[in-house]
This record gives C-alpha cells, structure tokens and sequence, in this order.
C-alpha cells in the first residue's frame, strides 16, 4: 500500500466533474447551460404612450429586454408592462391590466386596442404600387419590409417584383422564369 497517493475527497452529490480542459469557468457553464442564455442588463423601453405608429417597436423592444434580462416570468413580464407605458396607454393599462394574465395575453390586447388594423392593406397597396427607382438591394429591402406585413405568397411576390423593376433590368430577369418555383434561388 505504500504509494503515497491519496485521493481527493469527494465534491458534493449534484457537483459535475471538473473538466481540466474547458475553456468556460464553472459558474458561466452553469448560466451557459441553463437554455443556452446568460442573463444580462439593458436599459427599459421607451414608454409607450398610445401612440398607434410607436406600438409594434414598443412591443419588440419589450421582448428583446425580456431575452437580454432572462426574463420569464409571467408576473414580472406583466409588471414591466406597466413600467413601461405612460400617459393614455398607462391609463388604459390600469384600467384592463386584470383582464390579462400573460404577456402574450396582453401584448394582444395592446395590439387590438391600439395597432394599425389596417396596416396589411395599405402594405399591399404599397408593395403593388412600388417602383424600383434606386438600386436592386435597396428596392428588394423595401418589397420585404412591405410584404412582412402584406404576406403576399412567393410566387405572385416575384410577379410584382419583376413588374416594377426599372426597364432595363426587366428583360434580362426573364432568363430566370424557371426559378419562380424555388423564391430563394431567384433572389
């Protein structure tokens, strides 16, 4: 028996085996792991104050703070909310905020009560009416933004794309007609 080795005593239960190779400290593997996120801080939203054009970047700015700030919880989305908004959107919020129990729930009320209903008409009436009078980047940019909100199929998207190119660009897209069955390959 005379080695002279003696064992290292045992680490608690639930303690994962030290790895002598890895490169994350302990404590950012354990935050790592914990669905692949790592809460950190950001600044609040801009509060929204019932202002219709303001409302969708309200709501994703919301979200993105929730993903930044590991947020998950339901009662303290609900309560961000409310830090969130001023002026008449916080009055409309104290008085129906009990009608919600989930940010879902309530991002949708917010949405019926003060988005732009008729947002995906006007983008379709946009999108049909748009010209490409710049460069194919930049008009493409501006027929993805439209159709995110008019959700016009591929194919009849290619149609109006190819229809308001400038002329001189028209011609030579025609060579392409075999690829309006597969949208990603003609862009």
């Amino acid at each position: 028996m005379g080695t002279g080795f003696i064992p290292p005593p045992p680490g608690p239960p639930d303690a994962p085996a030290p790895s002598p190779r890895s490169p994350i400290p302990d404590q950012a593997r354990r935050n790592y792991n914990d669905d692949y996120t790592i809460s950190g801080k950001a600044p609040l939203p801009t509060k929204f104050n019932g202002n219709r054009n303001a409302l969708e970047g309200w709501i994703r700015q919301l979200e993105e703070y929730f993903i930044i700030t590991s947020v998950r919880n339901e009662r303290q989305k609900m309560a961000f909310i409310g830090l969130c908004l001023e002026g008449k959107a916080l009055d409309w919020w104290k008085a129906n905020k009990s009608k919600y129990e989930t940010w879902q729930e309530a991002r949708d009320g917010l949405a019926l009560y003060y988005g732009d209903h008729y947002k995906p008409d006007r983008s379709y009436q946009e999108l049909l009416a748009l010209k490409q009078t710049s460069t194919v980047q930049d008009y493409l940019t501006e027929v993805d933004r439209l159709n995110s909100y008019a959700r016009i199929p591929d194919r009849q998207l290619i149609n109006i794309i190819i229809s308001n190119l400038c002329n001189t660009l028209r011609m030579p897209m025609a060579h392409y007609e075999n690829l309006r069955d597969t949208p990603r390959q003609w862009r």
